[in-house]
């Protein structure tokens, strides 16, 4: 792909921008409804990775589209609007108050630690394949993958943890992460790299996906996340996602995803939870409706 090709579509993607931006300050808010689907999803994934609980994802979900709603006056096309929006979910996040599973401060031993005692059978047995088999295709193994990945991810402090999701689990280029960081492109590169280092050490010792030598299975903690309540956030989420007739398209998008990214990315996608549910988007219209938001700035 040349230079060349490559800024052509990104002036038209500015330009593009630049058309709803305006067409969204004038009160159009089929504008605004195209705008917010282009980030809608991605900020709820990137809040839930971050937070690790759904409720305070959805919470935060709602306040960073407020804010760019509201905010969007200050949109300067200095890039493109799903950058310039992440900036604004990156600003959010990172001076949010912590999240109740950040409360409970866990880090990468405490973590080994659980996925060592918990590999085991529902029925108490040995570890041998065909439970693993059986269980390779049910929805709940997808449910312990997001647990799992959502829980390491918190072993990361807040700067590495947000430099990690954009640059390996969003594979956002290095530049475009920098500007969301507000920081030098140098200083996110070594931000990643600690992060992408620390994360990949704990992976190819303890993560099946990530190298099948070793010894922690998603399947076989199926049982154990079960009994210990740690799935059900992911269970009602993937309910009010499948109500909302989104959970086949997460599918579809997953399957042809997993296939383009990296191993360490595809330890982190979901294919239960990547999107937003439509009561999150249900409530911001109601704003709009009662006239308690306002699209326009005077």
């Amino acid at each position: 792909m040349s230079t060349e090709n490559s800024n052509e579509r990104r002036s038209v993607a500015f330009e593009a921008d630049a058309r709803l931006v305006a067409a969204a300050m004038r009160g159009d808010l089929g504008s605004m409804e195209q705008l917010l689907g282009q980030v809608q999803n991605r900020i709820f994934g990137l809040a839930l990775k971050f937070l690790w609980n759904t409720q305070d994802a959805e919470d935060a979900s709602q306040e960073i589209l407020l804010r760019i709603i509201t905010h969007l006056h200050t949109f300067r096309a200095e890039s493109t609007f799903s950058t310039w929006a992440f900036r604004v979910a990156v600003n959010y996040l990172s001076n949010v108050r912590r999240s109740r599973m950040e409360r409970r401060r866990i880090d990468f031993a405490v973590i080994e630690n659980e996925l060592s005692v918990s590999q085991t059978r529902a029925d108490g047995g040995s570890l041998e394949g065909d439970f693993v088999e059986q269980v390779e295709s049910h929805m709940m193994l997808e449910h312990v993958r997001a647990a799992c990945t959502h829980a390491i991810l918190q072993a990361l402090e807040r700067e590495a943890r947000i430099a990690f999701i954009l640059g390996v689990v969003f594979e956002m280029p290095g530049p475009e992460a920098a500007y969301v960081l507000n920081i030098t492109p140098q200083a996110y590169r070594q931000r990643l790299h600690r992060a992408r280092t620390r994360m990949e050490a704990f992976l190819t010792r303890n993560c099946g996906v990530m190298n099948p030598d070793a010894g922690c299975r998603c399947a076989r903690r199926v049982d154990f996340c079960t009994s210990n309540g740690v799935l059900t956030q992911y269970i009602q989420l993937a309910d009010a996602l499948r109500s909302d007739g989104k959970l086949d398209a997460i599918n579809t998008h997953y399957r042809a995803d997993y296939a383009a990214v990296g191993k360490m990315a595809a330890v982190f996608r979901n294919r239960t939870c990547d999107a937003i549910p439509d009561r999150v988007l249900n409530r911001i219209r109601r704003l709009f409706d009662t006239h308690q938001l306002r699209l326009l700035r005077d």
